[in-house]
């Protein structure tokens, strides 16, 4: 007898808030993912004259920069009019090996060819950190006009610490978290163009039925911008027979 694996029936799309694109793997996924991005980039240089994206630091978001990096589809992306941000910053000093600021150098600053000065790292964990780094935002983002200055798109895996977001009781751009990490608030994600969350493998299923049921809400929830989920078969409930 076959089992309801072995007939390889199409998963079930979750009724997640916003938009779902299931994709039947990882590499499928990280495709659909890039592919927006590129969309999302050309557009805002074309209106704005540049790009600004904000990445999670986890396994999901840096296998996304190496496609960008490696796949022909996607070399057209103007990089040295990008500014890169992140999400969130690790407890550990400036240039160890697992700071974002390491990683993205060596995984996208140099092979892209994009200005050093245009990534825009977490520099410390301390009130005074998260007041120069909402400061810097607040400068680059500035340079728009009134409406427009917000980040372009927020890419971020399916943690349900990142969909969750972080509120500051202050209501601030950044703030620190439960577990020590600067992080930018739900706020500043939300009001992003774009929030895309990635979900892949076996192990994000729960997380999937977490967000079903309703138990992470309020999350991230875009104020004039797209909310868009990247899942592959793997993380979606199984469908019964």
């Amino acid at each position: 007898m076959t089992d309801g694996y072995e007939l390889n029936l199409e998963p079930n799309t979750p009724a997640l808030p916003g938009s779902v694109v299931v994709r039947e793997d990882r590499e499928e996924l990280l495709d659909a993912l890039a592919a927006d991005l590129l969309v999302q980039s050309a557009s805002c240089i074309s209106a704005f004259g540049d790009f600004h994206i904000a990445l999670g630091s986890d396994p999901l978001v840096h296998s996304l920069i190496i496609k960008l990096m490696v796949d022909p589809k996607y070399r057209s992306i103007e990089w040295p009019r990008t500014h890169l941000w992140t999400t969130a910053e690790l407890p550990v000093p400036v240039g160890h090996p697992d700071h974002s600021a390491t990683v993205l150098r060596e995984l996208l600053i140099e092979p892209s060819g994009m200005p050093p000065e245009s990534l825009h790292p977490i520099l410390g964990h301390h009130p005074q950190a998260c007041e120069l780094y909402e400061s810097e935002l607040r400068e680059h983002l500035g340079r728009r006009t009134k409406g427009q200055d917000r980040l372009d798109i927020v890419i971020i895996s399916g943690e349900p610490e990142h969909i969750r977001g972080h509120e500051d009781p202050a209501d601030r751009l950044v703030g620190v978290n439960d577990s020590g990490r600067l992080t930018l608030t739900r706020r500043m994600i939300g009001g992003a163009r774009m929030v895309a969350i990635g979900l892949s493998g076996v192990p994000a299923r729960d997380t999937v039925k977490v967000l079903e049921s309703g138990h992470l809400t309020p999350g991230i929830e875009p104020v004039g911008g797209v909310l868009r989920w990247y899942l592959d078969h793997d993380a979606c409930p199984i469908p019964t027979q």
